[in-house]
């Protein structure tokens, strides 16, 4: 049974870092803990995928939108692709970046794989290839 508490964050093998949200109320200090745990990753920016499981339970106050765009919370990031499945977080997605936009390239997407994509081949991205020998 997994027990790691939210926020989940790890790095796949093409270098993008998963940021995982949780349910529930997203607060600042959520978003300063995810910020931390991909500094202990990687201090290299990278482009980051983020993510819930929250449905249509989720908020998030007007302080953590705001950091969302600071200098401290994208300062180790390329690309953000947020990944929303249901109607209430594309909503929320889309008051985030309509008014706390970040100043890197950041797209919403309905599912993980398109936004792998877009992570992969966007400008600023920048994800590190596997050399073959």
């Amino acid at each position: 049974m997994d027990t790691t508490p939210y926020p989940k964050v790890s790095i796949d093998e093409h270098s993008i870092i998963h940021l995982e949200l949780g349910s529930g109320s997203i607060d600042v200090s959520h978003l300063r803990e995810a910020n931390s745990k991909h500094r202990a990753l990687s201090k290299v920016p990278r482009p980051v995928m983020i993510s819930c499981n929250a449905g249509n339970k989720i908020s998030i106050n007007t302080e953590a939108m705001e950091y969302c765009s600071s200098k401290e919370a994208t300062d180790v990031t390329t690309a953000f692709a947020l990944v929303a499945q249901s109607f209430i977080q594309r909503y929320l997605a889309k008051v985030l970046m309509t008014f706390h936009s970040p100043p890197k390239p950041t797209r919403l997407f309905s599912n993980k794989q398109d936004a792998l994509k877009w992570l992969h081949d966007c400008e600023g991205a920048q994800v590190p290839h596997k050399q073959t020998a």
